[in-house]
């Protein structure tokens, strides 16, 4: 099972922003991104951190404490 989220920001005035200050700002929104998911617990893998066409795409892996145990009887048979 595959768990993930997907955020998309749309700037208000995209073109009020040089590409050199949206970068800079994109930036920042990722720093925040992570400083928010870090407080709550989140650990990222900075392994697996990309950032693409000039920030405008970001992807991250981050782990997390289960919140249940793990359940042993949904195991497939050994073959």
């Amino acid at each position: 099972m595959s768990e993930d989220v997907d955020l998309k920001v749309v700037l208000d005035e995209p073109g009020l922003l040089s590409a050199s200050a949206q970068k800079r700002y994109l930036s920042q929104l990722k720093a925040a991104v992570a400083q928010v998911m870090s407080g709550l617990g989140f650990v990222e893998d900075a392994n697996e951190r990309l950032a693409h066409n000039e920030n405008r795409y970001f992807a991250s892996r981050w782990q997390y404490v289960p919140q249940y145990p793990h359940d042993t009887s949904v195991t497939l048979p050994e073959s």
